[in-house]
């Protein structure tokens, strides 16, 4: 090819493939924008955006062993997502599709506001019939079991109601050795509370 201001060089073939073969490095210096248009891969030369496998679900973005494919982003170890400093990170499912954490049959840890810096976390809607469910197989559920804290439940809005019910393993209230004040009804309250004990 020529080094002139306007000249330009094509290399073509018919039905046959074009090979570049070399035994040391290939550099491909260009000074302004590359566009590909392949049957399987092409870049726009006015935006540089990337489409792999545009007719089908076979193309994948391998990295190293991470691949990134139309429906998945699979990495070959262990993997982080995240966004710069004082910057947010948003995951969304489709319309009506489901979020799902954890949901294989790994025996894993799941750590959800883990880290050292205080953090407030949210969790639930208060939209129409939303609902949460807490459970667990045999092992325990607990809440707020660490540093001494207040821990509060339910709240005074409305007709809102706090049921605590159990099979046959008993309710306890304060059953520790620690000295302590226990006020059921309206002790430390005006209000004119209703108290039965079956």
């Amino acid at each position: 090819g020529s080094t002139n201001t306007t000249s330009a060089t094509t290399v073509q073939s018919g039905t046959g493939d074009v090979t570049i073969t070399s035994t040391d490095d290939l550099v491909i210096t260009i000074t302004d924008a590359i566009g590909i248009d392949g049957a399987e891969f092409d870049v726009a030369s006015a935006t540089g955006s990337i489409t792999i496998n545009d007719a089908g679900d076979a193309g994948v973005l391998n990295v190293e062993g991470t691949t990134l494919d139309i429906n998945d982003l699979t990495f070959v170890g262990a993997g982080t997502l995240a966004t710069g400093a004082a910057s947010a990170l948003t995951i969304n499912s489709g319309t009506t599709g489901t979020l799902a954490i954890g949901d294989d049959a790994s025996a894993e840890i799941i750590n959800l506001g883990t880290g050292g810096a205080a953090k407030t976390i949210v969790i639930g809607s208060e939209s129409g019939a939303s609902s949460i469910e807490i459970d667990s197989g045999t092992g325990t559920i607990a809440i707020g079991n660490a540093i001494a804290k207040t821990v509060t439940v339910g709240n005074t809005t409305g007709a809102t109601a706090l049921t605590f019910d159990v099979g046959t393993g008993g309710i306890n209230f304060g059953d520790t050795a620690n000295t302590k004040a226990i006020d059921i009804g309206g002790v430390d309250n005006s209000g004119a509370d209703t108290i039965n004990i079956a």
